[in-house]
C-alpha cells in the first residue's frame, strides 16, 4: 500500500524529494501515515511534527482521502459523489462511476420493458446484462403468446357461452310455448277444457275448505252454425277470438275462462255469490251483443246465451268428492244455459 502511495504520490508529482539518511524514521512516520489513510478502517488525518511541515506530504493526504472517500461512496452505491482528486487512480473511479450511471440508465429502460438495451463495456458483467436482457425479451415474448391464446381461447369460451345461453333460452321459450299451447285454446287464448277442469277442482277444494262462495257461468253463442254457413269459418273463427277477448276484458284476473266446446265457454269466478254471478253474465250478454267482427266490409253481430250457478257450502260438503261436484254445478249451469235458449236465446238464466 506504501508502494501504491509512493505511485500515486508521483504521478500527482506530489512526493518529497528523498529524505536523507538522517531522516528514515521520518520517512517511516510520513509511509505508515499514507498506509494508514489506504489500509485501515477509521485513519486520522491528523499530521504532527516535522510532517505537518511538508506541504507536498498534505497535497499527497488529501488526494489520497479524496480517493478513498470517493470509492467508498461508489461501493455504497452513491453515483452522485463528485471526484475531484486527479490522476490515474482518481480518472479510473471517474470512468467507473460513469460506467455505473450508464449501467443505471440502461437497467432503468430495462424495467420500462426495452429490452433491446446491451453493454458493451465491464467485460463479464456486460455478458450476464446481456443474457439476461435476451431471456427477459424471450420470457415476455412467451408471455404475450400465451396471453394472445388465452384471448383467443376466452373469447371462443365467452362466444360458446352465449351460444349455449342462446339455446338455453329458445328452448325454455319453446318449452314455454309447449306449454301453453297444451293448456290453452289456439284459437281464444282462453284455457282448454282439459287445463279446466285441473284449475276448476282445485279452486273447488279451497272453497269447500275455506267455506268461501263460488259462481260458474256456462256460455253459448247463439245460431253460431248460421255465421259459419252465412259467412264461412273464417268470419266463424273471427267471432270466436272476439269473445275470448271480450270475456278476459270483462272479468278479474282471478276468475278462470275456457273454452270448452265448439262455441261453448265456461266461467269460473271465485269468492262469487250467486246474485254478483249474475251481474257478471248480464255484463258479458251486453258487451257480446254490442260486439261485431268485419267481413268484406260487413258487420258481423252475434250474440249469447247464459247460465249461472253458485257453489252452496253447508250443502255441498256433504256430497261427493270435489271432481263429482264439478261435474255437479257444471250441469246445473249448463240446464240454466239451456233454459235461456228455450226462452229466446240472448239472455241469463240463474239456477
Amino acid at each position: 500500500m506504501a508502494l501504491m502511495a509512493a505511485c500515486v504520490a508521483t504521478e500527482a508529482n506530489l512526493l518529497p524529494p528523498p529524505a536523507p539518511a538522517s531522516e528514515s524514521d521520518e520517512l517511516e512516520e510520513a509511509i505508515d501515515l499514507l498506509n494508514a489513510v489506504v489500509n485501515t478502517n477509521h485513519p486520522s488525518k491528523k499530521m504532527d511534527g516535522f510532517l505537518a511541515q511538508d506541504q507536498s506530504l498534505r497535497v499527497l493526504l488529501d488526494t489520497l482521502w479524496s480517493i478513498r472517500e470517493s470509492a467508498l461512496a461508489l461501493a455504497n452505491g452513491d453515483l452522485s459523489v463528485k471526484i475531484t482528486g486527479k490522476g490515474f487512480l482518481a480518472g479510473a473511479l471517474k470512468t467507473l462511476q460513469s460506467h455505473f450511471k450508464h449501467l443505471t440508465w440502461q437497467t432503468q429502460r430495462v424495467a420500462a420493458g426495452d429490452f433491446t438495451q446491451r453493454v458493451d463495456f465491464m467485460g463479464e458483467f456486460a455478458i450476464a446484462f446481456n443474457a439476461m436482457a435476451e431471456r427477459l425479451a424471450s420470457s415476455v415474448e412467451a408471455l404475450k403468446q400465451k396471453e394472445a391464446e388465452l384471448t383467443a381461447k376466452n373469447q371462443e369460451l365467452v362466444k360458446e357461452i352465449k351460444n349455449r345461453l342462446r339455446v338455453e333460452k329458445d328452448l325454455r321459450i319453446s318449452e314455454e310455448r309447449y306449454r301453453e299451447m297444451a293448456i290453452t285454446d289456439h284459437l281464444t287464448g282462453l284455457y282448454n277444457r282439459r287445463h279446466f277442469y285441473v284449475l276448476a277442482e282445485n279452486e273447488l277444494k279451497r272453497a269447500l275448505r275455506r267455506g268461501h262462495s263460488l259462481a260458474l257461468i256456462m256460455l253459448d253463442l247463439d245460431h253460431f252454425k248460421k255465421i259459419n254457413d252465412n259467412y264461412g269459418h273464417d268470419v266463424g273463427d273471427k267471432v270466436l277470438a272476439e269473445v275470448g277477448r271480450v270475456l278476459t276484458s270483462q272479468v278479474r284476473s282471478m276468475d278462470i275462462c275456457a273454452r270448452v266446446g265448439g262455441e261453448e265457454f265456461v266461467l269460473l269466478l271465485p269468492e262469487t255469490k250467486s246474485t254478483k254471478a249474475v251481474e257478471v253474465a248480464e255484463r258479458l250478454r251486453t258487451a257480446m251483443a254490442n260486439t261485431c267482427v268485419a267481413d268484406c266490409g260487413k258487420m258481423v253481430n252475434f250474440t249469447a246465451s247464459l247460465g249461472v250457478t253458485s257453489l252452496d257450502s253447508e250443502r255441498d260438503q256433504r256430497e261427493e268428492a270435489p271432481k263429482g261436484l264439478l261435474e255437479s254445478i257444471i250441469k246445473q249451469a249448463d240446464e240454466a244455459l239451456y233454459a235461456s235458449k228455450k226462452a229466446g236465446r240472448n239472455r241469463v238464466t240463474a239456477f
